[in-house]
């Protein structure tokens, strides 16, 4: 099946930079992987280049060991070249011959790839735009959407499929198993590891899951996503081994704010008015300040823009996707209440 280049997406990008021309190199370890090529590409093969060019032209380039698959895979319109190392600093000479500014994203790049690259380059300038292409990709088009609530609609039923089967006297490690066989079954990869935590140990944002027995009487915060096709869900949830009053009315209260607060962002909404809504509905919540942000972006990665801070200057945009997770700490048990959401035109819609 053949990965069509998502066009729309680069000359979002080039409408935005100043750059001429866009180099993205995917490694072959964890880290130098780049989530912009397959973005753009739909593609994951390692040691390859993507030349997308203002004009509209694009190469890649691969190894001998990718090329068959790239050239059956590469969608119209996009030349495939095969290269060794030797080769590759002469090949990418001729290739970018004309580009004035070159945008690469130095956050996946290798020092060693990025000299062999500024050798190519021969003098050119080569600009770091990795902040523009984390804004580009926040605001999500109709394939990316549909991906992401496919994901999350499977996280939500295993989390529940799971958190029904909690009972006291199970540990930790035992859940956590059991969420990991359910995404191994999903045929999906955890886009994060997941944090299970049983009582007490909840007070404590990102504890470590262990071997602790579950009480009765207790509440089970389970703080767990899936990855599918790329993109990746983020939710959490709370589940109760009693009557457990206390848990279960601030619990209510953490849902109560984020349903205010989906109903008041949307697109336009200032980012920093956001947050200072987010801080006035804990306070009336009766609820402490938070000691970590309101939410955050999601999307290939599990933590991308935008950014959710009080000294933003941006806006809420059509599109965007959000995980809000308000929470509580306190000095017997903490919760946590997360789901996902897309920017909508008059509220926050969730996913």
């Amino acid at each position: 099946m053949r990965m069509p280049l998502h066009k729309k997406r680069l000359q979002n990008f080039f409408a935005a930079s100043r750059a001429d021309s866009l180099l993205l190199h995917n490694g072959d370890a964890e880290g130098y992987f780049d989530v912009n090529y397959f973005y753009f590409t739909g593609l994951a093969l390692d040691n390859s280049l993507l030349l997308a060019k203002r004009n509209g032209a694009s190469t890649l380039l691969c190894t001998p060991l990718n090329y068959e698959a790239a050239q059956a895979k590469a969608g119209a319109g996009v030349s495939v070249v095969k290269i060794d190392r030797k080769a590759l600093s002469l090949e990418l000479k001729k290739l970018l011959a004309g580009c004035k500014r070159i945008g690469i994203n130095k956050r996946s790049l290798r020092l060693s790839t990025f000299d062999v690259l500024k050798k190519a380059g021969n003098g050119k300038k080569f600009m770091d735009v990795s902040e523009e292409l984390g804004e580009n990709r926040a605001v999500k088009d109709a394939e990316e959407l549909a991906i992401l609530k496919r994901c999350v609609a499977k996280t939500r039923a295993l989390l529940d499929s799971v958190g029904a089967e909690i009972r006291p006297g199970m540990r930790e490690e035992e859940i956590l198993k059991r969420l990991r066989a359910g995404a191994l079954e999903l045929g999906a990869e955890l886009s994060f590891p997941p944090i299970i935590l049983s009582g007490p140990k909840a007070r404590v944002p990102h504890g470590i899951t262990g071997g602790r027995r579950v009480g009765a009487n207790e509440a089970v915060l389970m703080d767990f996503g899936l990855k599918m096709n790329g993109y990746c869900s983020d939710l959490t949830r709370c589940y109760f081994t009693g009557p457990c009053k206390e848990e279960r009315a601030v619990y209510g209260k953490l849902q109560h704010v984020q349903h205010e607060l989906a109903d008041y962002g949307r697109a336009g909404t200032r980012i920093s008015e956001f947050v200072k809504k987010s801080d006035a509905l804990m306070k009336l919540a009766g609820l402490p300040k938070l000691p970590h942000a309101m939410g955050h972006g999601i999307g290939l990665y599990v933590h991308e823009q935008p950014s959710l801070h009080a000294d933003s200057k941006k806006k809420l945009k059509a599109g965007m996707t959000l995980a809000l997770e308000p929470s509580y700490y306190g000095k017997k048990f903490g919760l946590r209440y997360e789901n996902d959401f897309v920017v909508g035109k008059r509220k926050l819609e969730i996913l």
